[in-house]
């Protein structure tokens, strides 16, 4: 449970805001230099509810998904962010007689989020899981080319992530009008599957677990 409990306070310092600096910096600015109002502490009391619950869970988070079970500590986090900057600007003005204070403070904290949001933000929505686990888009790629079209393709893979990456594609009806995925298990099993959808050129694809490379349809419509 401790572990957990440092992982993910980790992951969310990290996480939070993608500040360089650590996205619980203000809270801790507040939390030692603040005045806290009732307002503050019933929202830092939910903050911390949120971890005591879910540390009763066997698992956490982890590095992959951040501190994923603390989601419903964000609005805490907020709040306690923002009072944390107007105690910084109030430290600010009193102990250096700087003017300013909580424009420069404010012009700070924009600045950090703007670092985050052209460096942070693109890394974590979409370069952290390319392949993630050895899921990818080689069949969607392929299904968006029209190379399919509307055919039954069967796959040969050696690797659940390799298989499961073209079987998400198929719909819950599976009577789409783009191609269908299924696992190529031999030709008694091609034949069953003939069967079931008829009017349906089979393509064969080669997938990533085999070629090394990318997945590549190994023969045409037949």
């Amino acid at each position: 449970m401790l572990v957990n409990l440092n992982q993910n306070l980790y992951n969310l310092n990290f996480e939070l805001y993608g500040w360089g600096v650590g996205s619980l910096a203000l809270i801790a600015v507040h939390a030692l230099f603040g005045r806290w109002s009732s307002r503050d502490r019933w929202l830092a009391g939910l903050a911390l509810a949120v971890p005591a619950v879910f540390s009763c869970y066997w698992f956490s988070g982890g590095p992959d998904f951040g501190a994923r079970y603390w989601f419903l500590a964000i609005v805490p986090c907020l709040w306690l962010t923002a009072r944390g900057a107007a105690t910084l600007a109030g430290l600010v003005r009193d102990r250096f007689a700087a003017e300013g204070a909580a424009a420069r403070v404010g012009a700070a904290v924009a600045l950090l989020s703007f670092v985050a949001l052209v460096t942070f933000v693109p890394w974590r929505a979409t370069g952290r899981y390319v392949d993630y686990r050895g899921f990818h888009a080689d069949y969607l790629r392929l299904a968006e080319s029209g190379r399919l079209g509307r055919s039954l393709v069967l796959v040969e893979a050696t690797t659940d992530a390799d298989m499961h990456s073209a079987l998400y594609l198929n719909p819950p009806d599976l009577d789409p009008a783009g191609p269908l995925f299924a696992r190529d298990l031999g030709p008694e099993n091609e034949r069953r599957l003939r069967d079931a959808f008829p009017g349906r050129a089979v393509v064969h694809v080669r997938g990533r677990s085999v070629t090394g490379t990318v997945a590549q349809i190994a023969d045409g419509a037949r």
